[in-house]
């Protein structure tokens, strides 16, 4: 038989601003991972911390999740076809986008996980023949999914991690145009953060240092940021390359919004 539990896993939620002082954001939640023989599903599956998708657990309610699990009930009308279940699929909540899937079969005591696949409303499904099968004793598996449910219901809603970006606008054209400001500055209005809320430092010991290394990239590059002909020294140039490396090689850049760890990759290219 194999075996079923239930870990964490953290995913995000990102959000990109569209128009002039809104902002950017990263926020972190705390969600449920499959562990399937002591692998995670979404190892096996390719997903990192920010792609989107999220198991079932948090992508609908928690009750109705384990009611899917179980084939009592679904999630889409439809989809995915009778007998099969969506175990991922994306944060939103509609398993019609995409969604990672098994057949499901229960008899005589026994769960069975097979035939997987990706899956999406709109085009061919993609089998995943590498993917084994896994078979589990009804009522261990009955206790996972309660485990699951519980987990999900104590983390719903409630971040991890929240930080905020100032977005500039897409005003780097006019500003060169008017020679106010460089695309050195526009670059660094990204770095300029808001922590809306700071995981535990038990669950991010470099979370701390992370935000200390932004924060001395805009001291060092300060007079960059308002004066477009002030260009760095090399001390600085150094300085902020050094900062840069650290940030991007932390376990905890991923907290960070997106458009400011692109941010740090065009400072770490251009300098």
């Amino acid at each position: 038989m194999s075996t079923l539990t239930i870990g964490k896993r953290l995913w995000a939620h990102s959000v990109v601003a569209i128009n002039r002082g809104e902002r950017d954001s990263e926020t972190i939640y705390t969600g449920v991972e499959f562990i399937l023989d002591g692998i995670s599903l979404s190892s096996q599956a390719g997903l990192g911390i920010s792609s989107g998708y999220v198991t079932i657990f948090d992508a609908i309610s928690p009750p109705l999740a384990r009611s899917v699990l179980l084939g009592i009930d679904s999630v889409a009308e439809h989809f995915p076809s009778q007998g099969r279940i969506p175990l991922i699929f994306c944060s939103c909540g509609d398993p019609t986008e995409g969604a990672l899937t098994a057949r499901l079969s229960i008899d005589r005591g026994t769960v069975r996980w097979d035939q997987w696949a990706w899956e999406h409303d709109s085009f061919p499904s993609e089998a995943l023949p590498d993917f084994p099968i896994y078979r589990f004793l009804l009522d261990e598996y009955e206790n996972a999914l309660d485990q699951a449910m519980n987990t999900a219901l104590n983390h719903a809603d409630i971040p991890s991690s929240m930080i905020r970006a100032r977005f500039p606008g897409d005003g780097l054209i006019s500003w060169i145009t008017r020679k106010t400001r460089g695309e050195l500055a526009y670059q660094l209005s990204f770095t300029e953060i808001d922590i809306i809320k700071a995981p535990a430092d038990i669950d991010a010991p470099g979370f701390q240092q992370l935000i200390r290394d932004i924060r001395s990239i805009r001291t060092v590059l300060a007079a960059c940021v308002n004066d477009r002909r002030s260009l760095p020294s090399k001390k600085e140039i150094e300085q902020v390359r050094v900062l840069v490396d650290d940030v991007l090689a932390s376990d905890e850049v991923f907290r960070l919004p997106l458009r400011t760890t692109q941010a740090l990759n065009w400072l770490r290219q251009k300098l």
